[in-house]
């Protein structure tokens, strides 16, 4: 007889490995899937651990692949290759820019300026 999968609410109360919003939104996607139900909790687990072994930029791959493909877990024999690939793309990525550490006031930035008097 098989065990009943993990409830909603049990799956629910996991901690997710990543913070990021898109994360949380493609692992609930994912978890809608046909081959998800009746997955027991730790399969569950077991999913967001390895998740949680990859940056959460390509968790997020991960998680777009395994819902695209319908798959039963998040990870398939080509996943190392593609964390390889990822990793030599991101290298090859120009550095983000740093953001200024002065403070501007947008109202000041943005103010019309009334024009300079007309002199005559």
């Amino acid at each position: 007889m098989k065990k009943a999968g993990a409830t909603p609410e049990e799956i629910a109360a996991l901690e997710l490995p990543h913070p990021g919003e898109e994360f949380a939104n493609l692992w609930a996607m994912f978890l809608t899937g046909s081959k998800q139900s009746g997955k027991s909790l730790n399969a569950h687990r077991m999913a967001l651990l390895k998740l949680g072994r990859k940056p959460e930029a390509f968790a997020i791959v991960m998680l777009e692949a395994a819902i695209q493909g319908d798959w039963s877990g998040v990870e398939n024999p080509g996943t190392a290759r593609a964390f390889e690939e990822w990793q030599v793309q991101q290298a090859k990525a120009p550095a983000p820019v740093a953001t200024p550490t002065t403070s501007y006031n947008t109202a000041d930035l943005f103010a019309r300026k009334a024009p300079a008097p007309a002199t005559v």
